[in-house]
């Protein structure tokens, strides 16, 4: 049997040395999990026009861009759980430097820390 496309991402992540990035609440959970903490997928809320940090089981740790550097962004995957597109984060942080897709995901990568532009 195939793992789980949020196993895939996490496996895909370790292997290329991301360690710390920005997802959906679910995809953010599942993914971190699933890569025994060896990736740290903050949750965040795309909505109209800005990306802010989820407010429900998260640690303000997670955000403070003087000890996580966030440049990446999960978007989409097998079950969606908010409206964040492409376009938006794009709007948001610039155009990325590459965009990956896997396992039903996209990865959008940026050469800058990501935490400091949520709203």
């Amino acid at each position: 049997a195939a793992p789980a496309p949020a196993q895939q991402l996490a496996n895909w992540l370790v292997a290329r040395h991301f360690h710390d990035g920005l997802a959906a609440y679910w995809a953010a959970s599942v993914t971190t999990l699933s890569s025994h903490d060896r990736v740290q997928v903050s949750p965040v809320c795309g909505n109209g026009r800005r990306f802010t940090r989820e407010q429900w089981e998260a640690r303000d740790s997670w955000y403070d861009p003087a000890h996580q550097n966030a440049n990446f962004l999960v978007i989409g995957g097998p079950a969606f759980c908010n409206n964040a597109t492409a376009a938006q984060a794009r709007s948001v942080f610039g155009p990325p430097v590459h965009t990956y897709h896997v396992a039903g995901y996209a990865v959008l990568v940026w050469p800058q820390n990501l935490l400091a532009k949520l709203g």
